[in-house]
């Protein structure tokens, strides 16, 4: 490794140990990286586990999507998609009981077979492995096409670390990335810290460490020999330079953020104009489809027209004729008919009865007449005497009238004056309590402001003083270093003193003066305004006093003037009471007069009545015997005319079958003739709705999307225009602080020693990040802001929305403000299954860039079985949409539940013991 890598790799860590930045890409620039892929084609098998001994094939990359089921438990859906290409490439049952000699068919017996077929770096493999007799090859392409079994001296040591070698990855790492079963896959936020430390290291390369480790010590052998033939000034401008680098390092870091953010709003851009295009064409293409579907219509109705009336012709004369012969039938009957009823004269019989009931109507309306001309001649006297018997009553209650006295009026008044005065005195008192709440209410809200400020500051200076204590702590760490362990020379003052020079800017940052004073300027106003409580309190105390007395005077002034009033009321009830007994007893003697006249008219209405009784009785004897002999001769009109209309009757029914049966010839012939026309005028009316449909549709999704992407567009262009101004300013001040240093060279004089103890010291540090825990902790921390985002990206997918976050330590918290405080127990089995996927997509992604573990396959054996059918939908749909390249096998018992969301399906059975193909 030259030094050149070990600079680059200082940047690195240095870029890792910013905090909170935004993974809008992979950190340390990796995403240019090319990546190495393992893509796998098939597998097959015989005599292995439940398949016979012809070979059975699952092809891997034939669909993007395939959900593999059985007709029933133990039919072998998972020996192809799970076992076998388990056993080829890790010679292991994938079932951590089972052995390997439990996977050879215990029907055979024996030639078990499996063969695994992948390709990756440019080369296709072939993987042969199998029991009875003992098999294990590993042959690859060549440019024939043939088979090629490789016989390197690597490969016959140890074939099994070869053939890892080769995939990148072993069992653990395949476990959980690879081929996920319900009873072997472990989830990566259910491991335990060694298993978790284990899949990450594997998966994010970071065994690179031990290597980079002896070319940091080769390097530093190197550097020690350049030390002596170089001067102190040319190596105390490496060491100035270095930061800077670091900086400039950083800031061309960002320039691929943003260019990525440019790609990303012109991507958007056109796919704008692409929908745009899409939104022109559609009316185009809906208009010319309409068209000629209508043409054909047009066509079939014409046609459909033309039958109808060759078909019509055919039944016309005799249609014509029929309903000819109908209508004179009709015509008879209807003639026959009246002749029957007027052979039955009722006229004279009807003018009796009507002759009759006048009658009764003119004698009683006569009675009715007679006896209100006589109740005329009485209703004077009645309304004389009881306007004699009124004007009495009411000159006797004029006579008396009551007046409380004068002491009781004056009384009176006094308590309404009172009341009112009372009243007065109680809002008064009201209105200066409200006002006194309300300074108090106030003085409390600002008190609470004013200590959330204070918290607030005492928040920040917490962690002012704990990235203090952290600076201070990483300085005496530094000074107490004592001999540099490869040079044998002391950490001098200087260095120390550099040290602490490097760290001022930060240690400015983080003084806690300006913050002791607002503290402090805090604390007073919070006194003084504790104070300013204390008098409102009191106040409002005494206000409230007021108040209390002023309601209780008011209920004292009520009560009397209540009182008074009920006292005038009893003395009027009591006068009134003796009035009305004076009234009775004078109403004895003036309504005698009224009694006598009504007793007149009821004497006349009785009499009116027995006469209309007696008038309508005998009328009534007449109008009967009347309507008697009207209803024989009805009944013997209706006879008469019964019996000619069912003669007639038989006539019509006979001419009508005539009719209808020829219509029913003419209908049935041309639904014949016109059956498939018919079918086709239909199925084109169908046809025109359903363009409509679409392209209401199509254009409704353009429009949508038009906007969707319109808004990405200008939110990612403003974003990068921002970062690129930041960026350039960032570049100009690192630029021009290079070029000083550059200009000093010249003039720097460093003596032999400060050189050497950096150098020694610079390469001391770099040992120990490389040879302990430290640089790979740095390492994962910087990835994890970005595989954070992927794993909220699939969540977001999979509709759900936790703010999931996992730190260095691989702590999970939820960030959502509906979910903070809770934890993976929290969730329920399907939305566990969810974040599972979305931590082990995260992860994959992290691999891929790193060209570490990269697969086109993923198999999952009833892992996904606690999700419900729209979990599934959501999940494939989010597969689908972001692993384009991937190959996903689903093994699953639900496939009336699932199989509409996959594009391909492969059922397995048993027959005669054996796995097959249905």
């Amino acid at each position: 490794m030259e030094t050149g890598d070990i600079n680059n790799f200082l940047a690195l860590v240095g870029a890792a140990e910013l905090e909170d930045s935004k993974p809008k890409v992979a950190p340390f620039g990796m995403a240019k990286r090319e990546t190495q892929k393992v893509i796998f084609r098939n597998c097959r098998a015989k005599n292995f586990r439940s398949i016979g001994n012809e070979f059975m094939q699952i092809d891997f990359d034939k669909a993007k999507s395939t959900l593999v089921v059985s007709e029933d438990n133990g039919s072998g859906k998972s020996t192809l998609a799970v076992w076998a290409p388990y056993y080829a490439l890790f010679d292991k049952a994938y079932a951590p009981k089972e052995k390997k000699g439990g996977l050879i068919n215990s029907s055979t017996r024996k030639d078990m077979l499996v063969e695994i077929r992948f390709s990756t770096k440019g080369k296709e493999y072939l993987v042969r492995r199998g029991a009875k007799p003992t098999i294990f090859e590993i042959l690859y392409m060549a440019e024939d096409g043939s088979w090629v079994k490789i016989e390197e001296e690597a490969a016959q040591r140890d074939q099994q670390a070869f053939l890892e070698n080769i995939l990148g990855f072993d069992s653990k790492i395949a476990e959980n990335v690879m081929i996920l079963g319900a009873d072997k896959f472990t989830p990566f936020v259910e491991m335990d810290a060694p298993s978790r430390r284990h899949v990450v290291e594997q998966i994010w390369d970071l065994s690179v460490f031990p290597v980079m480790l002896k070319f940091a010590k080769e390097d530093l052998a190197v550097i020690e020999r350049e030390r002596v033939e170089q001067s102190g000034q040319l190596d105390s401008l490496k060491y100035r330079l270095l930061s800077l680098n670091s900086q400039e390092g950083i800031i061309a870091s960002n320039s691929e953020t943003i260019s990525h953010l440019f790609e990303a709003a012109n991507a958007a851009q056109a796919r704008c104009k692409e929908q745009e295009e899409l939104l022109v064409s559609i009316p185009f293409e809906y208009e010319r489809d309409r068209r000629s579907a209508q043409a054909e219509l047009d066509v079939v109705t014409q046609e459909l027209e033309t039958l109808k009336v060759g078909v019509g012709e055919k039944f016309e004369v005799r249609l014509t004729e029929a309903e000819l012969v109908l209508t004179n039938v009709k015509a008879t009957a209807r003639e026959a008919e009246a002749r029957a009823v007027e052979s039955v004269d009722l006229g004279p019989l009807v003018a009796a009865v009507s002759e009759a009931e006048d009658g009764r109507v003119r004698d009683s309306g006569a009675i009715k007449k007679a006896g209100h001309a006589e109740y005329q001649t009485l209703l004077p006297a009645i309304e004389l005497a009881e306007k004699e018997a009124a004007n009495a009553e009411a000159a006797l209650r004029a006579s008396r009238a009551y007046n409380p006295g004068e002491y009781l009026v004056a009384a009176l008044d006094a308590a309404d004056g009172n009341v009112k005065a009372a009243s007065d005195a109680l809002e008064t008192a009201t209105i200066e309590t409200s006002n006194i709440g309300v300074g108090l209410t106030s003085c409390m809200s600002a008190q609470d402001k004013l200590s959330t400020q204070l918290t607030d500051l005492n928040r920040k200076k917490e962690f002012f003083d704990r990235k203090r204590e952290a600076l201070d702590k990483k300085v005496a760490e530094f000074s107490h270093l004592g001999q540099c362990p490869t040079c044998r020379q002391l950490i001098g003052e200087e260095a120390i003193e550099q040290m602490k020079q490097s760290l001022s800017q930060d240690y400015a940052e983080l003084d806690t003066f300006s913050i002791n004073e607002e503290i402090s300027q805090a604390n007073e106003a919070l006194a003084e305004m504790k104070e300013d409580q204390s008098d409102y309190e009191c106040e409002l105390d005494l206000a409230k006093n007021a108040e209390k007395e002023a309601i209780e005077e008011l209920g004292r002034c009520r009560q009397l003037l209540q009182d008074l009033k009920a006292q005038r009321d009893g003395e009027e009830r009591t006068f009134n009471a003796q009035t009305e007994e004076l009234v009775a007893d004078a109403r004895v003697e003036t309504y005698e007069k009224v009694s006598q006249a009504k007793a007149a008219v009821k004497a006349l209405a009785d009499s009116t009545k027995m006469k209309l009784l007696k008038s309508d009785s005998d009328w009534a004897t007449i109008i009967e015997e009347r309507k008697t002999a009207l209803a024989t001769s009805e009944s013997a009109q209706r006879a008469k005319v019964a019996e000619v209309r069912a003669a007639s009757q038989r006539e019509i029914s006979a001419a009508e079958s005539v009719v209808a049966n020829i219509k029913s010839d003419y209908n049935s012939e041309f639904h014949q003739a016109s059956a498939e026309l018919s079918a086709k005028s239909q199925a084109l009316v169908t046809q025109l709705k359903e363009l409509s449909s679409r392209a209401t549709i199509a254009q409704g999704v353009a429009v949508d999307t038009l906007a969707e992407n319109q808004l990405e567009h200008d939110t990612l262009t403003k974003q990068a225009v921002a970062a690129r101004e930041k960026n350039d300013a960032q570049r100009q001040t690192i630029t021009e602080e290079i070029t000083a240093t550059q200009a000093d060279v010249s003039a720097a004089d460093i003596e032999l020693n400060r050189l050497t103890l950096r150098a020694s010291t610079y390469r001391h540090l770099i040992t120990n990040e490389l040879g302990d825990k430290a640089a790979k902790a740095d390492i994962i921390k910087a990835y994890m802001p970005f595989l954070n985002q992927k794993i909220n990206e699939y969540l977001a997918g999979m509709n759900m929305f936790l703010g999931f976050r996992i730190d260095e330590n691989f702590e999970i918290e939820f960030t959502s403000p509906d979910r903070k405080g809770q934890t993976t127990f929290s969730l329920s089995k399907g939305q566990l299954t969810r974040v599972n996927l979305a931590v082990l997509f995260g992860l994959r992604d992290v691999a891929n860039l790193k060209a570490s573990v990269d697969t086109n396959l993923l198999v999952m054996d009833e892992t996904i079985e606690p999700l419900s059918e729209q979990g599934v939908r959501e999940i494939m749909e989010m597969i689908t949409h972001k692993f384009s390249s991937m190959n996903i096998l689903v093994v699953s018992q639900r496939a009336s539940e699932f199989g509409e969301y996959f594009k391909d399906t492969i059922r397995y059975g048993l027959r005669g013991g054996f796995t097959t193909l249905l």
